[in-house]
């Protein structure tokens, strides 16, 4: 019976092979070093998304808001004027900005948190005129009990004249103002989380602020966002606005525009020069780059809005969240916008390519924040998949984490649907048949991933509903298996399985018939075929490596005198030649161009090799120490030199098109390489997880096997995240 990952104590003194120690993992808590290697990444990623956007707006209002408000911000989702003008405005009002249609009854999200969360005395505020949001709206939040004075509609008869509107309706002096283009959304959504963010100081920072004794008020901060258009000339409203809405004159008025002159031409600013009455000696101060990426870099990089470094007194870390949004689509950023001012968070645009301004962004943050990794952060991302990549959300965490722009190999899942796969081959076609092991089938991968039954049957479940095996042959959709783990494919498209649970070598022949080939065994793991035609396979109970003729009869190569201990043999270390060396539960099997058999010794925690004429020597690995209560040698995790190098269970081993081999060293949720001398990680970080991406950044929980692909990839069996994984060498 399996146990959960919560309950890895010792049962009983190793009577279960590794094998299956890897499903029970009992012996965890002892096998781990205390020097273990576990390097946990310091930037985790946070996805708020749904189906569309008005759903990805409904996710982005409850994780800023997720308790009552006292106002709302309804701002159309069809069009980003509105709401980009409105994002100052929605943060002072410590609000949601919710999108919405033209018409009440196609928004079931915005409803949904307006009677969810909106409190029965609070207020609702829409932006635009009834062309953008119909009265109908009105009507519809009436219904839902909202008092009619507590509607309240801000707009002017065009976009310009609603951002000035806003801008009436927000709490400033007047002395400062972004200026942002009317026709094209990025560079204002840039420049919406500044302008909301001016000025802004919690509690928390100000009592922080007061304990170094600087004294600072409470404020939500803020200040507008006005809309001009790109060219031709300024409408008056903006002018007469600008020059009356300063509260004291002697502090004069500065005004940021944000972009370059395709954005807002250099006509306007000097018309501003011209008109605005009470400019500052700096006047108009334009912000921008080559494109709306490095316009985001020149604002996002401004150190001290986002600094955060006063939080945990003093230690916190200068930027401890930042908010991901599409630079090529508006409506997640709408709404996110608001989000990544209340936590006062940089938001960062981004495309499938990671502009070099964006990682600039990035590197820049990592940068600031090295002084404080052990704290944890977050990277919120808003949108789906279709909208911010995982791909891309992928080389973000990996800059964050390790300073560096992403290159070179990565992690991906392959195929799921599986239950404790043990190994895989790949045959001619490029199907991959896979040993399903707790299923007691054998499945088929095709190349798009796909799974299918390839052999076996289940017609009987245990107590636990868990499938039964058993041993039956005949066609292959009607065979029966016992916990089938290690395969091995001929080049006329026989399947050899070790079909473990039955200690028998079955074989699939070409015609799909299902026959024994030999029984008896103890624990059969692995298998290869040799260069003879034979079959080498490991016994692992019986701590040997067989080579196993066509007739079914066999030869030990490897492994025996061992002495027996409550019915069981007990397995030791000696090198040797043929029957006078011993192994400790021998798992994996490979074989090299050389006519050696590379095999890993899992109980002993090391790599052997058996010569063609039998000869045992230790490749790599170490360790004499043993886990108390058992006879397996103690686990490590330490890369260098062969006989100093430490592995924790290894399992599954192949050669790599270069000559090195690769090693599922399990307990470690890595794989290993053995190569000039030295053993090496190539990935995963000695904890266990399920995480692709970049070498750096992948997990994996318990791999069990290794194998090749005709395409150069390596094939990872996954085992107790139950799945298969591919490591991309190309």
């Amino acid at each position: 019976m399996l146990l959960s990952r919560h309950n890895r104590r010792l049962t009983s003194p190793k009577r279960t092979c590794t094998l299956f120690i890897l499903s029970l993992f009992t012996l965890l808590a002892l096998v781990f070093p205390a020097n273990i290697l576990a390097i946990t990444d310091n930037y985790e990623t946070e996805r708020l998304a749904g189906s569309n956007r008005m759903e990805t707006m409904y996710q982005i209002a409850l994780h800023q808001y997720p308790g009552m408000v006292d106002n709302v911000v309804l701002a159309s989702g069809y069009g980003f004027a509105d709401a980009l003008a409105g994002v100052p405005f929605a943060h002072q009002k410590n609000a949601p900005i919710l999108l919405v249609n033209q018409m009440p009854k196609a928004d079931s999200q915005a409803i949904k948190y307006i009677t969810d969360h909106l409190r029965i005395d609070g207020k609702a505020y829409i932006l635009g005129g009834d062309g953008v949001i119909s009265p109908e709206y009105e009507k519809a939040l009436t219904a839902l009990g909202i008092p009619a004075e507590n509607i309240i509609r801000i707009a002017g008869a065009n976009r310009y004249e609603t951002a000035v509107e806003i801008a009436k309706n927000m709490v400033h002096d007047g002395s400062e103002y972004y200026l942002v283009s009317g026709v094209d959304f990025p560079d204002a959504l840039s420049a919406s989380v500044l302008a909301a963010t001016t000025n802004y100081y919690s509690a928390e920072e100000v009592n922080y602020l007061a304990s170094k004794g600087k004294s600072i008020e409470v404020s939500r901060g803020g200040v507008p966002i006005i809309l001009l258009p790109s060219n031709g000339t300024i409408p008056d409203i903006i002018v007469k606005y600008l020059n009356n809405s300063l509260l004291d004159i002697t502090q004069k008025q500065t005004l940021q525009v944000i972009g370059g002159t395709g954005a807002i031409s250099e006509e306007l600013t000097q018309e501003l020069n011209t008109k605005v009455t009470y400019l500052s000696s700096e006047g108009v101060k334009r912000i921008s780059g080559s494109d709306r990426y490095h316009t985001n870099k020149s604002l996002v990089l401004q150190q001290d809005r986002f600094n955060k470094s006063w939080q945990n007194n003093g230690r916190g870390l200068p930027v401890p969240q930042l908010v991901l949004a599409s630079g090529q689509d508006y409506p997640d950023a709408l709404s996110g916008a608001v989000l990544a001012a209340n936590i006062k968070a940089p938001l960062v645009l981004i495309n499938e390519n990671l502009p070099t301004a964006t990682s600039d962004i990035l590197l820049n943050y990592y940068q600031r924040n090295l002084s404080a990794q052990a704290t944890p952060s977050n990277i919120i991302v808003l949108g789906g998949t279709g909208v911010v990549s995982q791909e891309t959300v992928t080389k973000v965490h990996y800059i964050f984490n390790y300073g560096k722009i992403p290159v070179g190999k990565q992690v991906s899942t392959l195929a799921t649907d599986f239950n404790f796969p043990f190994a895989a081959v790949q045959a001619a076609n490029g199907n991959i048949y896979v040993s399903d092991t707790k299923n007691h089938l054998i499945k088929v991968v095709e190349a798009d991933g796909s799974v299918a039954t390839f052999a076996g049957n289940i017609d009987k479940t245990d107590d636990y509903g868990m499938p039964v095996g058993g041993l039956v042959d005949g066609q292959r959709e009607k065979a029966r298996f016992n916990l089938p783990s290690g395969l091995a494919l001929d080049n006329k498209g026989n399947l050899f399985i070790a079909d473990s649970g039955n200690g028998a070598i079955r074989v699939i022949d070409n015609n799909g018939l299902a026959s024994t080939l030999i029984k008896d065994l103890s624990l059969p793991s692995d298998i290869i075929l040799s260069t003879k035609g034979t079959l080498y396979v490991t016994e692992t109970l019986k701590h040997r490596v067989l080579e196993v003729k066509m007739d079914g009869t066999y030869e030990v190569i490897a492994g025996g005198n061992y002495e027996q201990k409550d019915g069981y043999l007990e397995g030791a270390f000696t090198d040797g030649r043929g029957e006078e060396a011993k192994f400790n539960e021998p798992i994996g099997l490979t074989l090299g161009a050389d006519g050696i058999i590379y095999v890993t010794d899992s109980g002993n925690q090391r790599i052997r090799m058996i010569t063609p004429d039998k000869q045992v020597s230790t490749l790599a690995g170490s360790g004499t120490e043993f886990t108390p209560y058992t006879t397996y040698i103690k686990g490590g995790f330490n890369d260098g030199i062969l006989q100093t190098a430490e592995f924790n269970f290894p399992t599954g081993i192949t050669i790599g098109p270069d000559g090195s081999i690769y090693v599922a060293d399990s307990y470690n949720h890595a794989i290993r390489v053995i190569s000039g001398g030295q053993v090496t990680t190539l990935t995963g970080k000695g904890i266990y997880g399920k995480n692709d991406g970049y070498l750096e950044q992948a997990l994996f929980d318990g791999p069990s096997y290794l194998e090749f692909l005709s395409n150069g990839n390596l094939l990872v069996i996954d085992q107790l995240n139950n799945q298969l994984r591919v490591i991309d060498f190309q």
